[in-house]
């Protein structure tokens, strides 16, 4: 957090997603709306590739730009530059078991390495970076060491323990790419956001009832650098408001903001 302040960056407090799983707090947060009751995973999946956030900006001159690690909800199919493999771990991992051990790591490192050749394109581009660590499962220790494949869910305490060092690996190559983000901008800081789709599952042994470990898998991070305005988010805050904020701060299309709303298990509240 320190880093993040000290770079400018305003550090989102109570933030929550709408939802507790990637396949729907994606497509919420870049299409800007909640999600019809009915939704399934394929839809949702859909509404990520083909998103409003995306449009709005490739309307406006910007280049989409998507940087993946191996996520299936999200594949940079309507971008104009892409890096991820993602089709190719997809048919290493169906065909053999040795494909699954051989490419999670090499597919997180590859990634953060493409935020650099990401961030030299010319020109004005929205980038997504879709990065799936500190998720399961568990491969990189606090110095990104190499500690096996570890398909925890995070439900124990000995979980949580490899979280915690998969997150700390995760911070320093953030801030590498940060640094190499904001280096490639020169004189014209970019704007940031790093802002993670849903929070962790915890340990039943540490919160035993079901509804608030639902409630608490919400709990989420964000950061924004907002160049040029020293106007943070209002308080309560959650993810499907991120770009309608963004894009009425800096193009006055005049979104509005969503009244806040969670749905931590099917129901909303």
């Amino acid at each position: 957090l320190e880093y993040l302040r000290m770079n400018g960056f305003h550090v989102i407090p109570n933030i929550m997603s709408n939802y507790p799983s990637t396949s729907f707090s994606l497509p919420s947060t870049f299409n800007m709306e909640y999600l019809a009751p009915d939704s399934t995973v394929p839809y949702t999946r859909q509404l990520a590739e083909h998103n409003n956030a995306a449009q709005f900006l490739k309307e406006r001159g910007y280049a989409f730009v998507f940087v993946g690690s191996g996520s299936t909800v999200m594949r940079g199919e309507e971008a104009d530059v892409r890096f991820t493999n993602n089709d190719f771990y997809r048919i290493v991992q169906g065909m053999t078991l040795l494909g699954s051990f051989m490419n999670p790591r090499q597919q997180v490192l590859n990634a953060f390495s493409d935020i650099e050749k990401a961030a030299k394109i010319p020109g004005p581009k929205f980038v997504i970076v879709h990065i799936l660590i500190p998720h399961v499962p568990y491969i990189f220790g606090e110095q990104g060491e190499d500690i096996g494949i570890n398909r925890g869910i995070q439900e124990t305490p000995q979980d949580m323990e490899l979280y915690l060092g998969q997150l700390k690996f995760a911070n320093r190559k953030l801030q590498e790419s940060i640094d190499s983000i904001l280096q490639s901008s020169g004189e014209k800081t970019p704007i940031i956001i790093v802002q993670s789709d849903h929070g962790v599952r915890l340990p039943k042994e540490w919160v035993p009832d079901d509804q608030e470990r639902a409630v608490f898998r919400l709990r989420n991070f964000a950061a924004y650098l907002l160049p040029g305005k020293d106007v943070p988010p209002q308080e309560p805050w959650s993810t499907v408001n991120t770009f309608r904020f963004l894009f009425d701060l800096y193009f006055e299309p005049d979104f509005g903001l969503l009244e806040n709303k969670y749905w931590p298990s099917g129901t909303s509240f």
